[in-house]
């Protein structure tokens, strides 16, 4: 049986996620024979270059960049009229034109429209977060499917995210045939 090993660089971190991997990979090595060993094809794809390569996640990206601004807009316009607000009750109160209780009450008042505007902000966020998962989730499964069917149909054992490998030989680059079935599938 040949022995493979892996020499771990001080200083340079390494993801437990890939030590784990690259641990299998070298397993799956030991127990093969030489002549199985040379049959083992391995690729990678770049994640990044498929998300902007596949046109329907480009759509999708682009709709929620929308609710994004339509949702930034409105933000604006309370955080304007809050800051409003602030202005007219700083003029009152250096004017002088505010009882005690009146400015207490109109602290009172400004802290509120403050805690709404917060809040309201921190709802859509989250809104946003659920509607940009809903939106993308299916698109991210079918990547990793149409990863998978062209790993399959080219007899690809192992296939990479490119930003796990420090080196790559372009060769093994599989996010073209990717991106192209994707964007073949239609949608």
């Amino acid at each position: 049986m040949k022995t493979c090993c892996l020499k771990i660089v001080p200083g340079v971190r390494r993801a437990a996620g890939m030590t784990i991997l690259l641990t299998g990979v070298l397993l799956l090595l030991g127990g093969v024979s030489s002549a199985q060993q040379e049959s083992l094809l391995i690729g990678y794809v770049n994640m990044k270059e498929i998300r902007e390569g596949f046109r329907e996640y480009q759509t999708k990206l682009s709709e929620i960049q929308v609710l994004k601004t339509e949702e930034q807009e409105l933000l604006d316009g309370m955080a304007a009229d809050f800051d409003e607000s602030v202005r007219l009750f700083e003029s009152k109160v250096k004017a002088g034109g505010l009882t005690g209780e009146q400015e207490a009450k109109e602290r009172d008042a400004l802290r509120r429209k403050y805690e709404i505007l917060t809040q309201h902000k921190m709802e859509k966020d989250q809104e946003l977060f659920v509607k940009s998962r809903d939106k993308l989730k299916p698109l991210i499964t079918r990547i990793r499917d149409a990863i998978r069917d062209v790993a399959v149909s080219n007899s690809y054992h192992l296939v990479f995210y490119s930003s796990d490998l420090a080196y790559s030989d372009p060769r093994l680059d599989l996010t073209g045939s990717v991106t192209e079935a994707l964007n073949s599938q239609g949608g």
